[in-house]
């Protein structure tokens, strides 16, 4: 078990950045390097050029309600005009890099593709429906969006209020995929979260879905809450069966002191053998019950029918909008401010909102590329990776392979003709992501303008 050690503590310094950020994003994991280029506009415009696509996402901060789950590029308010404010700037924000990447294709006289579209807060339905149609229409002047059938366009929604009028938006503006995110059922574990969700509330959600006709509905299930048991862990997934979701993703709290709403004690959270074993509990359910596994912490009812930078065809190049969101246009990757003032102040002067980034090595976008496609998928097809660097996968990695001998004897890696997380294994799928980008304890140097 050296192996393990040494990768425990060759990943001191990643685990030091804010937990709640790692699970979702691995460009942060860069974030201790970052510098200033907010300047190097030119720069990211060339690289923005030769994209053939881009995955594109957006965060609006606003929810009318605090709770425990919110990041700190949340805004709690019940004053609408802070959100209408900042949906003008996220339009011009849009129109900066739609004209920027336009501007430098003239030749070819194409706008930037768009082929999959993530909207995500806070609570993105807090907008009125006239907002989040103008956001829509202003992406839809500045890029060129994918077909119907080409396209995975997402937004996430508050079950509370999407009801029908709501679904019939989302989908006359698109998006193919709703997200709904929610917690266990158990009354107890609700009041220790003060979040209260009844079964009713998501099958009324759900039903406003297919009405509809959006024809993906998937579930964001968090984990590993307080006071949380394997007994209502398990109900709670046979509730969520009954509607039959084509998704459904598991999420492990990630407990901060002083998060928004969460008075508990860290001593009312699951222990890590507890919360293996909820793991376990939702492996093995789910497996039972049709799903497949599509994903770190994935499940889909049908993993075979292909969602472009889902599954199986993961777009590395991302385009992210809004408040602290983290972008990678290779080899740039850069984050907005995270204040929501400075953010305003930025757009209004500079069009854009970039605080800090670098510009990655070739040896830093190959393992930028394979960790987060292996966070996306569990999957690295060898061939296509040996056909697109050049470079044996098993060679180049030789060293990480070597630190990642344990999982491999655990069967939670296969590393055979691809290299794949086992079902076991995509529950440490953020570890083997931290080995792959991050081989050292030292960070990678930072660009100088």
């Amino acid at each position: 078990m050296a192996g393990s050690a040494q990768l425990n503590s060759n990943k001191d310094q990643i685990d030091s950045t804010s937990q709640s950020q790692l699970s979702k994003n691995p460009l942060l994991w860069y974030a201790a390097s970052f510098d200033d280029i907010s300047s190097r506009t030119a720069d990211i415009q060339h690289a923005a050029e030769i994209c053939p696509a881009l995955a594109l996402s957006m965060h609006i901060p606003f929810a009318s309600n605090s709770h425990s789950f919110f990041n700190a590029n949340t805004v709690v308010t019940r004053q609408y005009s802070l959100a209408s404010h900042f949906i003008d700037n996220l339009c011009c924000e849009i129109a900066h890099y739609g004209e920027m990447i336009y501007r430098s294709s003239t030749n070819a006289g194409k706008k930037p593709v768009v082929d999959s579209l993530t909207i995500t807060g806070g609570n993105p339905t807090f907008l009125i429906a006239s907002d989040l149609a103008r956001t829509l229409e202003c992406l839809n002047r500045h890029f060129h969006l994918a077909e119907a059938t080409q396209r995975d366009f997402c937004i996430t929604v508050e079950a509370k209020t999407f009801d029908n009028d709501l679904a019939k938006l989302v989908k006359q503006l698109g998006f193919n995929r709703i997200r709904l995110c929610l917690e266990d059922f158990s009354p107890e574990v609700q009041f220790s979260i003060q979040r209260k969700y009844s079964v009713y509330r998501i099958e009324s959600a759900i039903e406003a879905a297919k009405a509809a006709e959006i024809p993906d509905v998937s579930i964001d299930l968090i984990y590993g809450l307080p006071t949380q048991s394997a007994a209502s862990f398990l109900a709670t997934l046979q509730h969520l069966i009954r509607f039959k979701p084509d998704d459904i993703t598991l999420h492990l709290l990630q407990h901060q002191s002083g998060s928004y709403g969460l008075s508990n004690t860290p001593a009312l959270l699951p222990k890590p053998q507890a919360i293996t074993d909820l793991q376990n509990i939702a492996t093995t359910y789910l497996l039972n019950q049709g799903y497949s596994v599509s994903g770190a912490g994935c499940f889909a009812i049908e993993p075979e029918v292909a969602r472009p930078n889902q599954r199986g065809a993961y777009n590395s190049n991302q385009l992210a909008l809004g408040l602290g969101t983290a972008s990678l246009i290779k080899p740039f990757v850069w984050q907005n401010c995270t204040s929501l003032r400075e953010y305003t102040r930025r757009i209004s002067q500079l069009g854009h909102a970039r605080d800090a980034g670098l510009e990655l090595s070739s040896d830093q976008a190959i393992r930028a590329e394979v960790a987060a496609g292996l966070l996306a998928t569990g999957t690295l097809l060898k061939d296509g990776f040996e056909a697109k660097w050049q470079r044996r996968f098993d060679d180049y990695f030789e060293q990480e392979l070597a630190l990642l001998a344990p999982f491999i004897e655990r069967h939670e890696i296969d590393n055979n003709s691809d290299f794949r997380l086992t079902p076991t294994g995509l529950w440490q799928a953020a570890a083997v992501a931290k080995a792959i980008l991050w081989p050292n304890a030292s960070p990678p140097c930072p660009i100088k303008d």
